[in-house]
């Protein structure tokens, strides 16, 4: 009686959003559609019903229009909507909302906002369809001119769990602005030591940036190599950074263990 009573009251909301995918003025009142998108994500997640499943699939996709994605996205930054479920809403548009999210992302001011994206195209990348094209699409942004783009990408490809495109890696080691610099040796400040990570290193040891070096000194501290060991020493002695200079003597007097092929 409970199961029947539910599939109803399922039902009846489908048609109400039937209606409202049907209805001519659906771009003005794309935030009612946004909220329906969200009922809709729901719905498809915890129904029992395969059909209504599928029903709510179709009049999702048809909700799915680019402003009610806005709308959708709006209510991402403006409302405590879990970033899972607005991203689970957004799946609606298919691989197509990669653009508008990331759009959203790298145009945010407002540091809450530029969090909120982030989250949501995180969330996004947990889903297959999704993932294949914001992969790609964040690849690309690696060559953008702006350097906020540039930095976006390569923190959502690192949370995604994304390797950074092997043949990008020298040119943002060498980006001339600071921002991508630092936002590399960051990521590979994370990364197991290894060969790949430590041609990296040496390079950012060198940055003119003091913030750079910082980092990529506090890195090469984690390696064993004798490269590393000679590139900390030299920096130690030209160093004029007083918390850099430390770091490397630090990292000099750590003792690491020997890691094979390192």
């Amino acid at each position: 009686m409970i199961g029947t009573r539910l599939e109803a009251a399922e039902a009846s909301r489908l048609r109400a959003y039937r209606e409202l995918a049907d209805s001519h003025a659906l771009a003005l009142r794309a935030r009612e559609a946004a909220v329906a998108l969200l009922d809709l994500a729901r719905d498809v997640r915890t129904t029992t019903t395969r059909i209504i499943a599928e029903q709510c699939l179709e009049v999702g996709r048809r909700l799915a229009v680019p402003q009610v994605v806005e709308d959708l996205l709006d209510l991402s930054v403006n409302t405590s909507f879990d970033p899972q479920q607005v991203a689970d809403a957004l799946r609606f548009r298919g691989p197509e909302v990669v653009s508008a999210v990331l759009a959203r992302l790298n145009d945010a001011e407002q540091r809450t906002a530029r969090r909120a994206y982030f989250n949501v195209a995180v969330a996004l990348g947990a889903h297959p369809e999704i993932r294949a094209a914001l992969v790609a699409n964040l690849n690309l942004s690696l060559a953008d001119h702006r350097w906020a783009v540039v930095r976006n990408a390569i923190a959502l490809l690192t949370a995604l769990g994304a390797p950074l495109p092997q043949d990008r890696l020298w040119d943002l080691a060498h980006a001339s602005q600071r921002q991508v610099r630092l936002a590399l040796a960051g990521v590979v400040a994370r990364w197991r030591p290894g060969s790949a990570g430590l041609e990296l290193l040496l390079a950012l040891v060198e940055d003119d940036d003091a913030g750079v070096r910082f980092v990529a000194t506090v890195a090469l501290g984690n390696y064993a190599h004798p490269e590393a060991r000679r590139a900390l020493r030299r920096r130690a002695r030209r160093e004029s950074d007083p918390e850099t200079k430390a770091v490397c003597e630090a990292g000099l007097a750590r003792r690491v263990v020997e890691l094979a092929g390192v």
